[in-house]
């Protein structure tokens, strides 16, 4: 917070001859002449007010150089809308109605965006006249402004902030000013043309019986003067002026000039009018405040400025808010301060300089207020300066600490924007500002309530990701190794519950060997060390090998996976299971979908992605680890011994999940179905066949029958048409001599209904002894090829009763013990 206090004070940009007043002088207080000498005019630097003017200008400024459009069209190419080239983006195939549609829009964004804008704030013609009163110009400012750019924030500069500014209005409407860069700016978002007019005084300068006066003005195309003295003899004239006329009028003299585009205006070359001793000194105040509310007290960082016209003073006088307590006041020139407590509980800070100040003076405070209990509501404390002609400031709101903030009343206050505070208000906060006000009343007030927010202490260690590779046997055996990356500050170990049937069998810790144990919850226990890397700490890997009991895997099921629950929360999670290739499996499914990873944005750094989970940011590969074969050792009980393990590889089918974001203790559980490969052939060649029997049956039925009822014809051909459908889906999964003999044998039944088929089968089978004793035998000499073809037509008969008795008894066999 000192740093903030310093930051308000160095930033702070003094008026007008301000450093010529009081800086060089000593305090000497055997010395009673010091207040009868005026200090030396501070020289004034034109050269200076160009450059504090260009610098307003040019946050008004917006071109896009040709370097920038080339790095813009590159960074359109790869994915960066802001112009900055990210690297090469991978091959991407798209329809090209749909690259066309891109493309057009890629060229209109490059058009809106490389179109030369014109300028934001054009300044007009500017009208400066007035009245010279006691020690000050009297001004009022005409200046017209040209404003465009649509839905931007424009900055206006409409006088330098060396002049008193009285009021500020547009188009007859007040209009919020604050200070940048030695300039009274205007922050607006308006656009098309606009006249603003300023009431301003402008102190004396310059030795007594000499008078001059200058001051910052912005640059303009037209500049004209006119100012009218209470006297006449003089000889008034200004620097630089194209044009100038003086003449009397009326007991006055009045002074006429066009000046070409210039940043200040000086004023010289006439006597001094009435008697310095006897004016009245006029002091105006500005008041910036930055509140910042913590946990337990809020801080409150203020510096007060003044504009002193007239004469000289050296009594200063700040009304503190009630409950604060006064940490630090400091000031310039010997600067002294007591607290005195008032009638009603007002204190009043007064302060005393060494030696009485002119032109400009401020003061920086610091206060503190005790917030006790949640919610509390109390009034913003501003302190208000007192013995002031006119005072106005502004009020700025941080939260450090984790509260609520809400703003209840407002009495003559105007809520602002943020980029309207000055300058060194939003740099000097340590955090966002959340409220910006504005006032300009003495009673302005800002009811606020802050209520403290729950707090949860944050974790010291947090997982990365997890990695698990999973081997199952057909006997019904899963061995499993987590890889498991994770970052830890003072966990000494990581908590894991085990599901039924598991068992540790190895835990390494960055590829050493570690003994885990049980707590008396039974939780696993691993043991876990600090991350190096101080603020930025490093990833280590934690690798644990389970075993987990299943039932064997048969010709058909759908058993479950689970892994154990750890007690943090977790970023990623890839589980990649390998099982026997004899089976035919679905995928992986759990208690939430399987997210896949599609992409990063960043805004520097180009996106660095290999493999199915890709590589991370230091280039380590984040696809699965490498595994090898190891025999399993350890033990249950309290812990594993530390024996460095890996899961084998058996070289199976993979069935891969992946998810982001595992809440701490909860476990991860997948299924799949699988059905072993052998029974694909016969089951769909049977199913075939009998589709299509019933199919062609239908057909048959379909086309043979006369006398329908109503209907029934055409359910007959849909139920044909749907069976043939189906026929040909299932057929694809068997070969292609299954599918012939199914499709044969499904023509012959639906030739020949089932029951005429056994009768007729039964029939000839009774009659065969009989048809064989009474066949005719063929008279006369046979040819010489009939016994040969006895032989191998009967030798084909008997290899395919074999193959389909082999078949028969492999599929029993199959059935009866299926792993």
């Amino acid at each position: 917070m000192f740093k903030a206090l310093a930051l308000l004070m160095l930033t702070s940009v003094p008026a007008w001859g301000q450093e010529g007043d009081y800086e060089d002088q000593e305090f000497e207080p055997q010395q009673e002449d010091v207040a009868d000498e005026a200090p030396p005019a501070q020289a004034f630097a034109p050269a200076e007010a160009d450059g504090r003017f260009e610098r307003v200008m040019q946050k008004n400024a917006y071109k896009m150089e040709p370097s920038a459009a080339a790095n813009f069209d590159q960074g359109l190419v790869n994915g960066n809308l802001d112009g900055t080239v990210a690297g090469v983006a991978p091959e991407v195939v798209v329809p090209l109605a749909q690259w066309e549609s891109t493309r057009k829009a890629i060229e209109a964004l490059r058009a809106a965006r490389i179109k030369p804008a014109g300028p934001a704030v054009v300044l007009g013609a500017a009208d400066y006249h007035g009245v010279q009163r006691e020690g000050a110009l009297a001004l009022t400012v005409r200046l017209d402004v040209t404003l465009g750019a649509p839905g931007r924030w424009k900055t206006v500069p409409v006088i330098g902030d060396d002049v008193v500014l009285v009021g500020a209005t547009r188009n007859g409407k007040p209009i919020p000013v604050t200070v940048m860069d030695g300039y009274h700016v205007w922050t607006t978002r308006e656009v098309g043309e606009a006249r603003i007019e300023l009431e301003v005084l402008v102190p004396a300068r310059g030795p007594r019986g000499s008078l001059e006066f200058e001051l910052s003005v912005s640059r303009t195309p037209v500049t004209t003067f006119s100012c009218r003295f209470p006297a006449v003899g003089l000889e008034p004239r200004i620097d630089g002026a194209v044009t100038e006329s003086v003449r009397t009028q009326s007991g006055s003299t009045e002074l006429t000039a066009t000046l070409p585009p210039t940043t200040h205006i000086r004023l010289v070359g006439f006597k001094d009018l009435g008697d310095a001793e006897s004016r009245e000194t006029k002091v105006y105040a500005e008041t910036s405040t930055l509140l910042s509310i913590a946990q337990a007290h809020a801080d409150v960082f203020s510096v007060v400025r003044y504009t002193i016209l007239y004469g000289r003073t050296k009594t200063f006088a700040v009304a503190l808010p009630p409950g604060v307590t006064v940490v630090a006041a400091d000031g310039e020139g010997a600067f002294r301060w007591v607290v005195e407590h008032g009638e009603g509980g007002q204190d009043v800070l007064r302060g005393e300089t060494a030696f009485p100040i002119r032109g400009a003076y401020e003061i920086s405070l610091r206060l503190k207020r005790e917030l006790r209990g949640s919610p509390i509501e109390f009034d913003a404390p501003v302190p208000r300066a007192l013995g002031v002609e006119r005072e106005h400031g502004w009020l700025a709101i941080e939260v450090p600490g984790r509260l609520r903030l809400e703003d209840k009343a407002r009495e003559e206050v105007i809520a602002v924007d943020v980029r309207q505070l000055p300058v060194e208000m939003v740099t000097s906060a340590v955090t966002p500002i959340l409220r910006a006000y504005r006032f300009h009343a003495a009673k302005a007030r800002v009811a606020l309530e802050v209520s403290r927010l729950p707090e949860k202490e944050p974790a010291s260690a947090a997982i990365d990701h997890i990695r698990a590779h999973t081997v199952v046997s057909a006997e019904g055996q899963a061995l499993t190794e987590l890889s498991i990356t994770l970052k830890n500050r003072l966990r000494p170990a990581l908590l894991m519950t085990l599901p039924a049937g598991t068992t540790i069998r190895s835990t390494t810790l960055d590829g050493q060997p570690t003994k885990p144990t049980k707590n008396d919850k039974g939780e696993v226990m691993l043991p876990l060390r600090r991350s190096a890397g101080g603020e930025r700490p490093e990833p280590f890997t934690l690798q644990v090998v389970l075993e987990t009991e299943m039932p064997a895997l048969g010709w058909v099921g759908a058993p479950n996976l689970s892994l154990p629950a750890v007690d943090l929360p977790v970023s990623s999670f890839a589980w990649s299971v390998e099982v026997p290739g004899r089976n035919l499996y679905s995928r992986l499914t759990g208690d939430v979908a399987a997210e896949r990873f599609a992409g990063e944005g960043r805004w520097h750094r180009p996106v660095m992605r290999t493999g199915r989970l890709g590589q991370d940011e230091d280039g380590d590969r984040t696809g699965n680890t490498e595994t090898g074969a190891q025999a399993p050792q350890g033990g249950e009980g309290n812990g594993a011994m530390p024996v460095r393990m890996k899961v084998p590889d058996s070289g199976g089918v993979k069935l891969e999940y992946g998810r982001y974001w595992l809440p701490e203790g909860q476990p991860v559980t997948v299924s799949f179905s699988y059905l072993r490969r052998s029974l694909v052939a016969p089951v769909s060649a049977l199913a075939a066949g009998l589709i299509f029997a019933l199919a062609l049956y239908a057909t048959r039925l379909a086309r043979l029958r006369t006398t329908w009822r109503h209907g029934e014809g055409a359910r007959a051909i849909g139920l044909g048409a749907a069976a043939i459908a189906v026929g040909v889906a299932v057929s694809k999964l068997s070969g292609g001599t299954l599918v012939v003999l199914a499709i044969v044998a499904g023509v012959a039944v639906a030739l020949a209904p089932p029951r005429a088929a056994l009768e007729r089968l039964s029939g000839w089978w009774t009659t065969l002894p009989e048809r064989w004793r009474g066949r005719t035998r063929a008279e006369g000499p046979r040819a010489w090829w009939h016994i040969p073809s006895k032989v191998v037509l009967g030798g084909m008969i008997a290899m395919a009763s074999m193959t389909a008795f082999g078949a028969i008894v492999g599929f029993i066999a199959l059935l009866a013990r299926p792993w």
